[in-house]
């Protein structure tokens, strides 16, 4: 009997050993590539998340602008599971913990800019400001802006409390609908264009709060045409 357990053992094994070896692309030389675009700075964004989970772009270039020749369309899409964002901190964390962002000179009073956002109601965009200071978080602000706005319309937030010193950098982000309370409604479409912090004698360098600049990025992903899966192996007793 424990000859017979021996043989299904040695047998399994070598089956799942046979799955092993034939695993689709296992020893990771055939590579696809595909290529993304964002806006220069912001390193943070929904198009590198989409072109890891293979899904179209939802951050666009547009020709849609209100000032020069390029706006940002962030677009949310309820089947992929995504909201269009983007924001200039490679931190993935809170808010209040992102690190880097634009180096700032001056103290700024507040955010203004031009949208165009498509929702009547059930969905507001969200604009989110991060000041700070030797690395911590000095201030963070808040914003959501919604309606059916079809014409590019002024946002101007002013900084509520206002900031008590200076930062030394400043991270913003925008987002096509309600993140922080974790609602989005499917095809939420968001138009930015013209970005200014007020209070300030000269804008931050790497801000691009005109979306001018472009930044195209290939990303790579190991191929694989199916799943492998081994079935477990069960003993059982044969009289």
């Amino acid at each position: 009997m424990n000859k017979l357990f021996t043989f299904i053992a040695i047998t399994c094994f070598a089956m799942y050993a046979s799955a092993q070896t034939s695993i689709p692309n296992g020893g990771f030389e055939d590579w696809t590539s595909s290529s993304i675009e964002y806006p220069s700075y912001y390193i943070n964004n929904s198009n590198i998340e989409a072109s890891m989970k293979g899904f179209p772009s939802n951050l666009v270039k547009s020709t849609d602008a209100y000032h020069g020749i390029y706006a940002v369309q962030l677009t949310s899409v309820v089947a992929n599971d995504m909201f269009g964002y983007l924001y200039n901190s490679p931190s993935q964390s809170d808010p209040d913990q992102w690190t880097g962002g634009a180096p700032i000179v001056g103290t700024p009073t507040g955010i203004r800019g031009y949208y165009k956002y498509n929702v009547a109601s059930g969905d507001t965009a969200t604009v989110i400001v991060s000041c700070r200071k030797n690395g911590n978080s000095i201030g963070m602000y808040l914003f959501n802006m919604g309606g059916n706005v079809s014409n590019y319309t002024l946002f101007d937030f002013e900084f509520q409390p206002a900031l008590m010193e200076a930062p030394d950098s400043i991270v913003v982000a925008f987002a096509s609908s309600d993140v922080m309370n974790e609602r989005f409604l499917d095809g939420s479409t968001l138009l930015i264009d013209s970005i200014s912090l007020t209070g300030l004698v000269t804008q931050p360098n790497f801000f691009n709060g005109d979306f001018e600049e472009w930044t195209t990025e290939t990303m790579y992903s190991p191929d694989r045409s199916e799943t492998i899966y081994c079935k477990q192996c069960y003993q059982q007793e044969v009289s």
